[in-house]
C-alpha cells in the first residue's frame, strides 16, 4: 500500500513535468515555424488591424500597468511567492526552484530578443509606438502613479494628431521588408513577449496554489479564475499597446505555461505534508507508550 501511494504521488508530478515538456515542445515547434517567416505577412496584418482601434487613456493605464511585469519586480514577487509556498507547508527548495526557473526563462528571453528581429515599415512602426501612450512618456512620476491607480480624469489626453495618424496608418497598405530595406524600415526586438511570459508563469502558479488550498469553494473558484485571467493578461495587455506582435506574445505564453508546469510539478513534489515522515504516538496499553513513524501520503490529484 505505500508504494503505491508514493507512485500515486509522484506521478501526478510527472503529469505536470510531461505537460511542461510538451508546452515546450509546441514553443520549439512555433520558433522554428516563426523563423522561416512564413508568419510575417499575417503578424504584420493583424498589426495594421489593430490601429483601428480606438485611441484613448486607458491605453496610458496598460501602458504603467506592465511595469509590474518588468524583471526585478517579477523577481521580488516570485520570491514573495516562494515564501508563501514555503510558509503553506512546502519544502524551502521550491524557492531556488522558482528562482532558476525564471532565470531560465529570461535566458531564453534575451536570447531569442539577440536572433529573432520582425522588420516592418516605419510608418507601421510609428503608428503602433502611438498606441502605446506616449504623452505619459514626459509626464512627472506622481502623474505615472496616478495613471497606474486608474485615475483616468488625470490621464493626460492623446498629444495633437496622435489619433489622426495612428488611423491614417491605418489605411495605408500592408507590405513586407527586409534588413536590406534600412532606409524606409524599422524593426522590433521582442521574441519571445518577456512579460507574457513572466505575467503567465506567475500566474498560473497562483491560480493552481488557489485551487489547491483555498477552502472556500466559492472563494476558490472567484481567485482561480482571477488568477488565470491576470496570467494571460499581462500579455495581451502588450499586444493592445502595440509594444509586443501577436507572435511574440503566443511564443511568452507558452514560455510561461511550460515554466509553471514544471514549478507546479516541483511544488507537488516538494509538499512536505505528504512526502515527509511525521511521528504519531500509539496507544499499545494503558501503561505504555510506543512511537511508530510512518509517512503521510496521500493521494494528490
Amino acid at each position: 500500500m505505500q508504494i503505491f501511494k508514493q507512485w500515486w504521488q509522484f506521478s501526478a508530478a510527472r503529469r505536470w513535468f510531461v505537460l511542461a515538456l510538451g508546452l515546450s515542445g509546441l514553443f520549439v515547434v512555433y520558433t522554428a515555424i516563426n523563423a522561416t517567416g512564413v508568419l510575417d505577412i499575417s503578424t504584420l496584418s493583424i498589426e495594421h488591424w489593430l490601429l483601428n482601434r480606438p485611441i484613448s487613456k486607458l491605453d496610458c493605464v496598460f501602458s504603467e500597468w506592465r511595469r509590474v511585469g518588468e524583471v526585478p519586480v517579477s523577481l521580488l514577487l516570485i520570491l514573495a511567492l516562494g515564501i508563501i509556498c514555503w510558509r503553506a507547508g512546502y519544502s524551502w527548495k521550491i524557492i531556488p526552484v522558482l528562482i532558476i526557473l525564471l532565470f531560465f526563462c529570461l535566458s531564453i528571453e534575451y536570447i531569442g530578443k539577440n536572433i529573432f528581429i520582425l522588420y516592418l515599415p516605419s510608418n507601421l512602426l510609428s503608428g503602433m509606438t502611438d498606441l502605446s501612450c506616449p504623452q505619459i512618456r514626459a509626464q512627472p512620476i506622481s502623474v505615472k502613479l496616478e495613471t497606474m491607480g486608474g485615475l483616468w480624469w488625470k490621464i493626460p489626453a492623446p498629444v495633437d494628431g496622435q489619433v489622426s495618424w495612428v488611423h491614417t496608418v491605418a489605411q495605408m497598405p500592408v507590405v513586407t521588408v527586409d534588413a536590406s530595406s534600412s532606409s524606409s524600415a524599422g524593426y522590433i526586438r521582442g521574441y519571445p513577449g518577456g512579460h507574457a511570459m513572466r505575467w503567465c508563469f506567475l500566474g498560473l502558479i497562483a491560480a493552481w496554489l488557489c485551487w489547491k488550498h483555498i477552502q472556500s469553494r466559492v472563494g476558490r473558484i472567484l481567485l482561480t479564475i482571477f488568477c488565470l485571467l491576470i496570467s494571460f493578461f499581462g500579455g495581451f495587455m502588450q499586444f493592445y499597446i502595440g509594444v509586443h506582435v501577436l507572435t511574440d506574445t503566443i511564443a511568452g505564453y507558452l514560455l510561461g505555461a511550460a515554466a509553471a508546469c514544471c514549478a507546479i510539478g516541483f511544488l507537488t513534489v516538494y509538499d512536505t505534508e505528504k512526502v515527509c515522515p511525521r511521528r504519531e504516538k500509539v496507544s499499545i496499553s494503558a501503561s505504555r507508550l510506543q512511537e511508530r513513524t510512518f509517512p503521510c501520503l496521500t493521494p494528490d490529484s
